[in-house]
């Protein structure tokens, strides 16, 4: 088995991509399910993508927001693959309190 083969367990994709980042999908109302969304070259283009998932999952802003999210939203993390470098971290929670105006 190649390293991209693996399960996401290891956070490592199931399914080959060509590719250097893979960004998943976390379902915040279906706790613990997740699907492989796409990859990308670059960290920022999967960083792009990973965030335009999160902004599209709840639609309040506040409190409201935030909780909306955390109930019904999605999360989304980038993996290396293909022995590309670590992305930077990146937080989606971070980023929807970010969003909602929580922390600045």
């Amino acid at each position: 088995m190649e390293d991209n083969e693996k399960s996401l367990d290891s956070n490592i994709p199931k399914r080959k991509f060509a590719k250097n980042y893979l960004v998943v999908v976390l379902d915040m109302f279906r706790y613990g399910e997740s699907y492989d969304h796409s990859d990308y070259y670059t960290h920022e283009e999967a960083f792009y993508v990973a965030k335009k998932i999160i902004l599209s999952s709840f639609s309040k802003t506040g409190k409201d927001g935030y909780d909306e999210w955390m109930m019904f939203g999605e999360d989304a993390i980038i993996v290396a693959i293909n022995g590309a470098p670590k992305a930077p971290h990146f937080s989606g929670q971070v980023f929807v309190k970010e969003v909602c105006g929580l922390i600045e």
